[in-house]
Order: C-alpha cells, then sequence, then structure tokens
C-alpha cells in the first residue's frame, strides 16, 4: 500500500497523471492548470470527475462526449490504483472509488499521522506575521474586536500546520487622538484603578468624551444662537430700510422681530421652536427677489442648528446613561474637566508633546496604556490567544521609518502643501500617471480617463493622503504605513496578514500605494489585508466613545452561564467542578465558533440560540459530536483495533463511504483555507463531518454491532472521526471535549 498524508490527493495526482498520458498519446496539448479532478455534483455520478474533454475537444475535432468515451476506452487499459470503475457520462469522465481499498488507506493514513493528519510543509518554513486585534488601549476588548482576535488566531494556528514560522504581533495604537483623551481624563482623575483594570479606563475614556463633546456642542448651540440673532437683526434692518412693503410683508416683518425679541429676551422661551416658524417666514419673503440670498442664508443656518441640536441631544443622552453607569467617575470628571478653559487645547498639547517626545508625557501614556493592555491579555489568555510580540506606534515613530518614508515620497515629487501648510500625498496624480497605482485601487485605466474627461475626481477617484497636519504632527495612516514597512523589511517577514476591518480598506490601499511611490513597489505583494465585517447584536448600537457597548468579557460570561444550564440539563450527574469546566469550554467554543462560521467579509448577527445550539453548526455541536466520538471509544476502553487486523469491506453502508471520503478532503481543506485565508472554510468542513458523523452513529451501531468485523472496521472509522475533528478544532482554537 502506497504511503501518504493526503489521500485524496494521492488519488488525484495518479487520475491526472493516467489522463496525462492519453492526453499526450492522442497527440492532444493541455494547459497544466486546466487539468483538474473535480468533485461530481451528485454522488450517483461518480466520486471524482473531470471535465477534460469539453476543453481538448475542438482540438480533437471530435464532440466531448466522443473524446470522453476514447479517453474513458484507453483508460480501462490503465492500472489505477483505488479506482474500480471509470465512465463517460455526457462527454464527462466519471470515477468510483474502490471503497475498501480507499477506506483501508483513508483511516490508515490517519491513524498513523494523528494530531499532524491535515499538517502539509508548503511553508517551508516562511515567515509570516500575523498582525491582529490591535484594539485601541481605551476600553475593553468588545465583540466587533473580538472577531479580530479570534479571526487572527485562527489564521495564524492554519498557517502554522501547514509549516510557515509564524509570529503574532499587535499593534499598539498609543498615539491617537482616543488614548490622549484617556489620558487627559486619568489624568484629571488621579484615582487608583479599580475592578478589571481595561473596564475601569473603559469609563474614564467614555466619561471623558462624552463631557468633551457635551460641551463642545452646547458651545456650538450657543455659538449657532448669536449667530441666528444677528442674521435676524440685519434682514429685519434690511427689509425696513430697502424695501417698500407690501401689508403682507409689513406683518411679515413684525413676525420676524417677534422672533427675534423672542431669542433676546424672553429667556424662558424655548428658542427652538422659532426654527419652523421661521423657516416659513422666509419661504414667504424669499419670493422677494432682493431677499432670496438673504433668506437662503438664514435656511442654511436653521438646517446646521438643526443637525447641532440633533447632536446635543445624543450626547446629553449619552451624558445622562453615563452620568447613571459610572455616577463617581461622572462626577468627579464633570467638576475637574469643567475647570479647564479649553480641554481640547489640552488634549491637541498632550499629542504635539508625545510626538515631540517628551519624556514625561511620554512615560505616562505608555502607564496607561499598558493597564489597558494588561486587561486584554486576560480577556485574550481565557480563550487562549497570546502574542508573540507587541509594537508600539511610538516606537515605530521614533526608529524613524516615517521620516524615510516622507522624505523618499518627497524626492521623488509626490508630496505637496496645502494653504494651511498640511503635507499630503498627491495620489490623484500617481493614479492619473501610473496604471499600477490605479489597479491599487481598483480602477482601470478607462475609469481613471473618464474621470478627468468629465472632471469628476473628486467623486471618481480617491482622495488624496494627508500624511502631516499643519501643527507637523503625523497621522495613524501615516504611521501605519512605516509599520508596514517594518513588518516586511525590518522583520523579514515573507508575507503580513494585517487582520483589520473592512471599513479601512481605502486606508489599507493607501498604505500600499505610498510604499510603492515611496520606492517599496517589491514589498507590496507581501502585505495581505485581510478584511472582515461588522458583528451586530440584535438591539444594540455600540458606541465606545458614549459609553455604550457590550464588552467581550460579558459576552464570555454570559456564553459560559447559558452553557452552564444546557450542561446541567444534559448530564446532571457530573461534578459541580465537571459541569464549570465544561460549561467554560462550552461556552468560549461557542462564541468562538459564531465568528469563525462565517466568511470575513460577511457581516455577523449575533444570536445566542444559534450560537448554542448543540444540534446544528454551533460550537457546542462540534464538541458535543467529538464527546460523543469519544465516549464509544471510553466504552470500548480505549481498545483501537491494528489496521492490518480490519476487512474494510464490511464499512458499505452510503453514510460510512460518506464520512470516509469527507474525512479524506480534509488536509485539502486546510491548504484551501489558508489559501483563501478563510477560516470558516475549515468551520463549515467540521460541521459537515459532525453532521455526517451523527447520522452514522444514530443508524448503525459500533460497539453492538452484528458482526466482531464489522465493529472493528466502525471502530476505526470512530477514531478517524475524533481525530479529524479534534485536529479542525485545534485550528479554529476551540477546545475538543472528552465528557459533555
Amino acid at each position: 500500500m502506497l504511503k501518504t498524508t493526503d489521500p485524496m490527493r494521492l488519488i488525484k495526482n495518479t487520475l491526472t497523471e493516467r489522463l496525462r498520458e492519453v492526453i499526450i498519446n492522442k497527440g492532444l496539448r493541455i494547459p497544466e492548470e486546466k487539468l483538474k479532478i473535480e468533485y461530481p455534483p451528485e454522488p450517483s455520478l461518480g466520486d471524482l470527475s473531470s471535465a477534460i474533454s469539453f476543453i481538448l475537444a475542438k482540438e480533437a475535432r471530435i464532440s466531448p462526449i466522443k473524446l470522453a468515451e476514447e479517453i474513458v476506452s484507453e483508460l480501462a487499459n490503465k492500472d489505477i490504483p483505488y479506482i474500480s470503475s471509470i465512465e463517460a457520462v455526457r462527454g464527462y469522465i466519471n470515477f468510483r472509488l474502490d471503497y475498501p481499498r480507499f477506506s483501508s488507506l483513508v483511516i490508515r493514513t490517519i491513524l498513523t499521522q494523528k494530531e499532524k493528519y491535515g499538517y502539509d510543509n508548503i511553508g517551508n518554513g516562511k515567515k509570516v506575521i500575523v498582525e491582529h486585534t490591535s484594539a485601541n488601549p481605551i476600553h475593553p476588548l468588545h465583540i466587533g474586536t473580538a472577531r479580530n482576535a479570534v479571526l487572527g488566531d485562527a489564521l495564524a494556528r492554519i498557517f502554522r500546520f501547514l509549516g510557515y514560522n509564524v509570529e503574532t504581533r499587535f499593534y499598539v495604537n498609543d498615539m491617537g487622538r482616543q488614548v490622549a483623551y484617556l489620558v487627559y481624563g486619568a489624568s484629571k482623575l488621579q484615582e487608583k484603578p479599580r475592578g478589571k483594570i481595561d473596564h475601569w479606563f473603559g469609563a474614564v475614556y467614555s466619561v471623558t468624551s462624552i463631557i468633551i463633546e457635551k460641551r463642545k456642542i452646547m458651545s456650538q448651540l450657543l455659538k449657532d444662537k448669536l449667530e441666528l440673532i444677528h442674521l435676524l437683526e440685519s434682514l429685519c434692518e434690511k427689509i425696513t430700510n430697502e424695501i417698500e412693503l407690501t401689508e403682507n410683508q409689513k406683518l411679515l416683518l413684525r413676525k420676524l422681530r417677534s422672533i427675534k425679541k423672542k431669542l433676546v429676551e424672553l429667556v424662558t422661551s424655548e428658542w427652538t421652536d422659532q426654527l419652523e416658524s421661521l423657516k416659513v417666514i422666509l419661504e414667504e419673503l424669499g419670493s422677494e427677489k432682493s431677499l432670496r440670498e438673504d433668506a437662503e442664508v438664514i435656511r442654511n443656518k436653521i438646517r446646521a442648528i438643526k443637525r447641532d441640536i440633533k447632536t446635543a441631544e445624543d450626547w446629553l443622552s449619552a451624558s445622562k446613561i453615563a452620568s447613571i453607569k459610572w455616577p463617581e467617575i461622572y462626577e468627579k470628571l464633570y467638576e475637574k474637566i469643567s475647570m479647564d478653559n479649553d480641554p481640547e487645547e489640552t488634549v491637541n498639547t498632550l499629542l504635539q508633546e508625545f510626538e515631540k517626545g517628551n519624556e514625561n508625557i511620554e512615560k505616562l501614556f505608555r502607564k496607561i496604556c499598558e493597564s489597558v493592555l494588561e486587561g486584554f491579555r486576560q480577556t485574550l489568555s481565557r480563550i487562549r490567544i497570546h502574542f508573540d510580540a507587541f509594537d508600539w506606534e511610538s516606537d515605530i515613530l521614533r526608529g524613524k521609518l516615517v521620516d524615510e518614508i516622507i522624505e523618499n515620497l518627497t524626492k521623488k515629487g509626490w508630496v505637496y502643501k496645502d494653504q494651511t501648510g498640511a503635507l499630503y500625498l498627491n495620489l490623484r496624480k500617481a493614479i492619473m500617471e501610473m496604471d499600477y497605482i490605479g489597479k491599487i485601487f481598483g480602477l482601470e485605466p478607462e475609469i481613471i480617463q473618464k474621470a478627468i474627461i468629465e472632471n469628476k475626481l473628486d467623486s471618481m477617484l480617491p482622495p488624496d493622503l494627508v500624511l502631516k497636519r499643519r501643527d507637523g504632527t503625523t497621522l495613524y495612516t501615516t504611521r501605519d504605513i512605516a509599520y508596514a514597512l517594518y513588518k516586511l523589511r525590518e522583520l523579514k517577514a515573507d508575507l503580513v496578514l494585517n487582520v483589520i476591518g473592512k471599513d479601512q480598506t481605502l486606508a489599507q490601499k493607501q498604505l500600499l500605494a505610498a510604499l510603492t511611490l515611496a520606492g517599496y513597489r517589491n514589498l507590496i505583494n507581501k502585505y495581505v489585508h485581510v478584511a472582515y465585517e461588522l458583528v451586530i447584536l440584535p438591539g444594540e448600537k455600540m458606541s465606545a466613545r458614549r459609553g455604550k457597548y457590550i464588552t467581550f468579557d460579558e459576552i464570555l460570561d454570559e456564553a459560559e452561564e447559558r452553557a452552564y444550564e444546557e450542561v446541567n440539563k444534559r448530564s446532571p450527574q457530573l461534578s459541580e467542578e465537571e459541569k464549570t469546566k465544561i460549561a467554560r469550554a462550552v461556552g468560549i467554543g461557542a462564541v468562538k465558533y459564531a465568528l469563525l462560521s462565517v466568511a470575513p467579509d460577511k457581516t455577523i448577527t449575533f444570536d445566542w440560540t444559534r450560537v448554542l445550539d448543540f444540534e446544528r453548526n454551533s460550537g457546542p455541536f462540534l464538541q458535543y459530536s467529538y464527546a460523543r466520538a469519544t465516549s464509544i471509544m471510553r466504552k470500548n476502553n480505549w481498545q483501537i483495533p491494528s489496521v492490518d487486523a480490519v476487512d474494510f469491506s464490511y464499512l458499505k453502508e452510503p453514510v460510512e463511504i460518506e464520512l470516509i471520503k469527507h474525512l479524506a478532503m480534509f488536509p485539502e481543506t486546510v491548504r484551501y483555507a489558508a489559501q483563501q485565508m478563510r477560516p470558516d472554510i475549515i468551520a463549515e468542513y467540521a460541521n459537515k463531518a459532525c453532521l455526517i458523523f451523527n447520522s452514522f452513529y444514530q443508524q448503525y451501531p459500533v460497539l453492538k454491532a452484528e458482526t466482531g468485523e464489522l465493529k472493528k472496521a466502525r471502530l476505526l472509522l470512530v477514531e478517524a472521526f475524533r481525530i479529524t475533528i479534534r485536529n479542525a478544532l485545534n485550528l479554529l482554537g476551540i477546545e475538543p471535549l472528552e465528557r459533555m
């Protein structure tokens, strides 16, 4: 028997080679990539299939049906291991497996490889950096950042399993405005954190943001009111001095003055209630040609005021919620921030001093961020996610890579300053002059030309990128460009997987364009943005700045509690310690599977009913199926028959054959998941394997099989399933459970 680590690949390669021999003998040629062995859409058509006749029919000058028949005729004379029959069907060449020999090959391979089944050294030690999670260190991890963490960890596991040298890294954004808000608030509060540290700092950040934003919008509303009064005064004066008034216009002027009086003198009146009345008056006055422009200015101001009122209501609501949610933090911060003349200016100064290298400010930022990161570590450790390194944004800036990139872009003529002194990367010019820059943004030359001809650059081309603000400070994207270069060049990565939200797609493309224009075009093919969509919690609208988010810790606690109820119901005989341990693993597995089982580019609706479904397509379903298989082996005292002593012709039921075929597909599934960078492919594979196994489990006895020979064959099938599903669970970062 041939030795292999991948039964299906062995058979496919053999069939490909035999087909190639026949095709060459017939004097035909075919590109290697088109010589494929695939799975028929229906099992009744065979186990494997080739559509090669359709590709070669024109060259052979006969119909695909006739060519398929000729090829099958020649293949019939060849010895093809593990194939029992070959048939031509409507131009397709269909192969039927020799099930006893195939079953022996598959199960023997799995039992020999064990935890290595599915492994393939295609990476050959190449270095892959998976940067994931990288949440701003300002509040606890929430369900959205959890998807990033779980996705990045699964990708790292998959690539490591395929022979790559994988490093996981967390990029700490310690220089952003949000961090400055947290540092500002924490400095004002000057209290020792209480409880889980990232939660405490998260409250400080949200309260600080709310107080500052509420103060800003209330100041803007005051400005709005004063501007509106001034505009009304000017309009009334113009009407009085310049226009010969009709009786109706005299009445409208009287109404305008009444509204102005309420705005100025009647402090207790609801001045915002006058906006609709004012709008109606302006519509009538607007018919007077000389007043149209003035009326339109005031109408625009009314629109702006309404937007500001909506924003004010939003922040006032957030303020009310925060004051109830965190009363001790809110009251103290409100009092201290209220004493500051201009909190925004203080925050700006903090950022400027940090970027300039002020040692005391840098230590303050670092200390607070480290504290939040410790909270992150505790949460992620709970779900078995760890990092090889934490890279600090400020260290990247101090390392001069930002200066190198800007200097290179300047030398090559790709930067300019606007009237404020801000520094820009001239992306639009690059797109118009270089096709390969346009392709980074998915823009074909015809689209670019159309934008130029129709003068629609603003609507059809991406914007130029701000590299430095007018005060000389850099932006997050600028530093992110430098970090990308650090991973690619300094860390010598052969491949960088940057797991970051789909909303950052434009920024990621700008990053690649900037690297290209700065002279690093040879590196960008090694950099991949693994984009993922949002996680939606029904009935919840999240905003960290407003203090409205569901933390990942809370999700995990809830999952464990719900899992405990289910475990207690199913296995009441277990000890309390066992129930708690199992519930923890089930809860974590449920959440992980829910975040991994959907393709990254699809939005997830987090539904507890589906997440903890023990019967189908969930983490608990996979764990329960594994536990069922383990229970069979445990009841047999872990006695596993020798493969050489088993007659696999006993495994002839359709569901047994289906399960064996599916187990054989595991190695190629792992490779395909890595190629597509989609762990959901493995989740889908595992779910189908468990569905097939449970169908087998319910229909056919193992330990009480009709004969001893059948029992031995089924025991080996169960063990092969157990090994495969355990490997799949480990790749997803879900703990296999032997009892549930």
